[in-house]
C-alpha cells in the first residue's frame, strides 16, 4: 500500500497541489508588483511616482521576472531587446492590460543645440511643437496634432495626438508627452495598436503618470563660455595627441631617409674604396713591396662596467636627446592638462596616467638598452679592446673577431670629457677612452683632428 501511494498517488497530489498554489503565487506577486510605488530612472534623471495597479518593467530586468508573464508578455527576451533598440527606459502596463506607457530618450544635435525647452528661445520652441504637430504622412494615414502642454511643474512639454491606420482595417493611436532636457528628448508615451473606446481613460492615465515625474537634475542651457571651455576640454588633449604624433611621424620619416640615403651612398662608397685597396694591394705585390699602412694611434680601452653604463647615458643625451627630453615633455603636458582643465573625472585621469607614462618611457627604453649592452658584453671573451688607426682605417682586436672599418664608413663620432664613442651603426659604438692612447693627451689632440678630417660634421668633437 506504501509503495502504491509513493508511485501512482503521491505525484498526483503533489501535482494537485502546485496547480492550487499556482494563483495564490500568482496573485501575490501582482499585488506585490502592483502597488503604489515611486521609480527612479537614473538615465532619463526622473522619479516617477506610479500609482497602484500597474506593472513596472524596465530593460535591465532578468528575462524570467514573473512580472512580464503577469503583464501579458510571453517572450521577455523580445520585449527587453525592443526596449533596448528603442530606447524605452520604463514601461507601466496596467494590471487589466488596457494602458501600456512607456518613457523614451532620445539624443540628436538639434536636442543638444536646444538643451532645455524650458529655456530655449521662443522661435526653438515652435520649431519643436511645428516639428511635431506637422509629421503628418498621406501615405501612411498619418495624422497629427501638437499642443503646448504647461500643466507640469518643472517643464515645458509638447502634448502630442496621433493616429494612423494600421494595416488591418483599423486605426493605431498613440498619445505623448514630450520635453528637452539636459540635451536629449523625453517622451512619454500611450500606444494603442487598435483605438477603441478606452482612449479617454488611457489619456487620463498618461497624463496622471506625466504629472507624477519629478525630474531631478535640470540643467541649464550651457553659456558661450561654458561651451568653449568644454570644447577646449576635447580639443586641446586630443590635438596635444595627434600634433606630437605628426611630429613624431615627420621626424621618423625624415630620418628613416636620411639613413636610408647615407647608408646606400655608404655601401656605393665602401665597394670604390675596396676596388681601390684591391688594386693597390696587386700593384704592391707586383713590384715586391709589402701593402701596409703606416700606424697613426693605438688605443686599449677595458670595457668595464663603468664605462657601459656612461656608453648608454652618452647615447640617450647626446643621441636620442629629442625622445629622451621630448616624451616626457608631452607627458608633463598631458599630466598639467589633467590638472587645470575641467574634463570627467575618468578623462582626467586617463590622461595623467598617459602622461605619466609617457614620462616613464625614455626610463623604460634606457633600462632596456642597459641591460642589453650588458648581455652582450658578458658574453665577449675578453673586455679589453685594442683599437688600431692608420691613414684610412680602423682595426679593431680583442672584444670581437678583428674588424676593419674605413673611417667614411663610421656613423659618426662623439667627445666626451673621458672617452670617444666611435659609431659603427646608428644605434652601437666602439668605447675608446682617452687616457688608453699610447702617447696621451698628444694622440687625443692628433686623432681628434683626424676624426674631423676624415668625417666631417659627423665628427662631434672638440674644436
Amino acid at each position: 500500500m506504501k509503495k502504491w501511494f509513493c508511485r501512482r498517488l503521491a505525484p498526483g497530489l503533489c501535482a494537485l497541489l502546485m496547480i492550487l498554489a499556482l494563483p495564490v503565487t500568482l496573485q501575490v506577486s501582482a499585488k506585490a508588483t502592483t502597488k503604489e510605488t515611486t521609480v527612479t530612472v537614473d538615465s532619463l534623471e526622473m522619479d516617477v511616482h506610479v500609482p497602484a495597479g500597474y506593472y513596472v518593467l524596465t530593460p535591465d530586468m532578468a528575462e524570467n521576472d514573473g512580472d512580464f508573464l503577469l503583464a501579458g508578455i510571453t517572450d521577455a527576451a523580445s520585449k527587453i531587446q525592443e526596449y533596448r533598440d528603442n530606447g524605452i527606459y520604463l514601461n507601466l502596463i496596467s494590471e487589466d492590460q488596457s494602458v501600456n506607457i512607456s518613457f523614451f530618450k532620445k539624443e540628436s544635435t538639434t536636442n543638444e543645440q536646444i538643451y532645455n525647452l524650458n529655456d530655449c528661445s521662443k522661435e526653438d520652441q515652435e520649431y519643436v511643437l511645428n516639428l511635431l504637430d506637422e509629421a503628418d504622412d498621406p501615405d501612411l494615414g498619418l495624422e497629427s496634432q501638437a499642443e503646448y502642454f504647461r500643466d507640469h511643474p518643472q517643464m515645458l512639454m509638447i502634448h502630442t495626438v496621433a493616429q494612423a491606420d494600421n494595416g488591418s482595417g483599423g486605426t493605431a493611436y498613440e498619445e505623448s508627452y514630450t520635453t528637452i532636457i539636459n540635451g536629449y528628448s523625453v517622451s512619454i508615451s500611450v500606444y494603442m495598436p487598435e483605438k477603441g473606446d478606452n482612449v479617454e481613460a488611457a489619456g487620463k492615465a498618461l497624463k496622471e503618470i506625466v504629472m507624477g515625474v519629478d525630474f531631478t537634475n535640470i540643467l541649464p542651457i550651457p553659456t558661450v563660455d561654458e561651451m568653449r571651455q568644454e570644447a577646449l576640454n576635447v580639443v586641446i588633449p586630443l590635438g596635444t595627441l595627434i600634433g606630437s604624433l605628426i611630429v613624431a611621424l615627420i621626424i621618423w620619416s625624415v630620418d628613416k631617409k636620411r639613413k636610408s640615403v647615407r647608408s646606400a651612398r655608404l655601401a656605393e662608397d665602401l665597394t670604390e674604396f675596396n676596388r681601390a685597396r684591391r688594386l693597390a694591394r696587386e700593384e704592391a705585390e707586383k713590384s715586391g713591396v709589402p701593402f701596409e699602412e703606416p700606424v697613426l694611434f693605438v688605443n686599449e680601452t677595458n670595457c668595464s662596467d663603468f664605462e657601459i653604463d656612461a656608453s648608454c647615458r652618452m647615447h640617450f643625451l647626446r643621441s636620442r636627446w629629442l625622445y629622451t627630453f621630448g616624451v616626457p615633455l608631452l607627458g608633463l603636458c598631458f599630466v598639467l592638462e589633467s590638472v587645470f582643465l575641467n574634463g570627467d573625472v575618468i578623462t582626467r585621469i586617463l590622461m595623467a596616467l598617459l602622461g605619466l607614462y609617457f614620462m616613464a618611457v625614455p626610463y623604460i627604453s634606457f633600462r632596456r638598452l642597459h641591460k642589453e649592452e650588458h648581455n652582450v658584453y658578458r658574453k665577449l671573451r675578453t673586455r679589453a679592446a685594442k683599437y688600431v688607426f692608420c691613414e684610412e682605417v680602423m682595426r679593431v682586436y680583442g672584444i670581437q673577431s678583428a674588424a676593419q672599418h674605413p673611417y667614411f664608413c663610421l656613423w659618426k663620432a662623439v667627445e666626451t670629457k673621458k672617452n670617444f664613442y666611435l659609431y659603427y651603426t646608428s644605434e652601437r659604438c666602439y668605447i675608446l677612452r682617452k687616457d688608453g692612447f699610447m702617447n696621451g693627451e698628444e694622440d687625443v689632440a692628433s686623432f681628434r683632428a683626424l676624426l674631423k678630417e676624415k668625417m666631417g660634421k659627423h665628427a662631434h668633437v672638440k674644436k
